[in-house]
């Protein structure tokens, strides 16, 4: 797959699991722990995939993405959390989320999530 992806979690071995799994398929993973490192990595460099918790310190990580996107910064994106409701969900739809997965994550789903995001051309719903 050959891109860049940025995990923004604020648990250290979700971040390493991601890098881990990722790193195996020859995607180079970035990690954040915290959503303004994250922006400033955003205006940096060039994402091909945000993976985003979304219980975060500060804000939550659909407020991120509003963020985000009203920088200027148009990514595709996918939300993983452990506090799942099917409101979230159509929340992180609505603006534009091309997948939810909650954790723990089944690794086979989230690999497909991935690849699948990748090579779409609009990122399964992108912003």
């Amino acid at each position: 797959m050959g891109k860049k992806i940025l995990i923004l979690d604020d648990e250290p071995d979700m971040q390493g699991l991601v890098e881990r799994v990722l790193g195996q398929k020859g995607l180079v993973v970035k990690k954040a722990g915290h959503p303004r490192e994250a922006i400033e990595m955003v205006a940096c460099e060039e994402f091909g995939l945000l993976i985003v918790d979304f219980k975060l310190p500060g804000i939550d990580g659909l407020e991120f993405m509003r963020r985000i996107k009203k920088e200027g910064f148009d990514n595709k994106w996918m939300v993983i959390t452990g506090r799942p409701t099917s409101l979230l969900e159509d929340q992180a739809r609505a603006e534009g989320c091309a997948a939810f997965l909650v954790k723990p994550l089944d690794i086979h789903e989230f690999e497909s999530e991935v690849e699948r995001i990748l090579n779409s051309k609009d990122g399964g719903g992108g912003m």
